[in-house]
């Protein structure tokens, strides 16, 4: 390449080399490659760009993480105006490996109590856990916008009871929710109708032994499918 030089007059020539330059998808916490435990011995994986090899880079930085966790997070906004959706999904294998003098304070093997303990992951803990949801936004005129928005909240099974009673595991499930409504762009008033729990789950918010009543499981239930209308005035 050659470049000429106003102020001096000067003609330099300049070689160049051409070189492929590979830029990582995925990091770590701190822009490497390492992907070290923190001091609660949590990974972090970022996701930096999607590519050809982003799946690959993924699937060797979990491997490096050496946890028992780890957490994927995800956000689009979409190619429509005003759309944007976004998802998460979290794997936490949370076992109690070491009861120590502490056995007796939970429920034995209900088959065999001379077994070992069947469900030893930690109370409100799934094994598994995800949310996705969408979001739209558009104008309808210049002081009036509509806005909606719908979310799925996603747990596999586990046990709602400190003594981790089998009894007491709530099943997987999940949880719909939705919002539809009008506010000003500056969000300086809205009125939005909502409904949680849409497809009206059933499920334990916590059992516990019922007082008073031998062998007795009683529990705390979710709400139900609920609907209600909110407006909001900002001052």
């Amino acid at each position: 390449m050659t470049l000429l030089r106003p102020s001096t007059g000067k003609i330099k020539e300049y070689k160049l080399t051409r070189a492929q330059i590979k830029v990582p998808t995925v990091k770590d916490i701190n822009g490497d490659r390492a992907f070290p435990l923190s001091d609660n011995n949590v990974g972090y994986i970022r996701l930096v760009q999607f590519g050809e090899h982003t799946a690959k880079d993924l699937e060797d930085g979990l491997r490096k993480l050496e946890s028992k966790g780890a957490e994927f997070d995800v956000a689009w906004a979409t190619p429509l105006s005003g759309l944007n959706l976004s998802g998460g999904v979290t794997y936490a294998f949370t076992n109690i490996t070491e009861f120590g003098n502490s056995s007796y304070l939970f429920a034995p093997n209900t088959a065999d109590p001379f077994l070992p303990r069947l469900n030893n992951r930690l109370s409100f803990a799934p094994l598994w856990s995800g949310v996705a949801s969408a979001t739209y936004r558009a104008p309808i005129t210049s002081s009036l916008e509509f806005r909606a928005s719908v979310s799925e909240k996603y747990n596999s099974s586990y046990n709602t009871g400190s003594d981790l009673d089998p009894r007491k595991i709530q099943g997987a499930y999940g949880i719909l929710n939705g919002r539809i409504g009008v506010a000003a762009p500056d969000d300086k008033w809205a009125v939005e109708a909502w409904g949680a729990n849409l497809a009206d789950k059933y499920y334990y918010q916590v059992a516990f032994d019922a007082p008073y009543q031998f062998n007795q499981i009683d529990a705390f239930l979710g709400a139900p499918r609920t609907f209600g209308l909110t407006a909001r005035v900002k001052f």
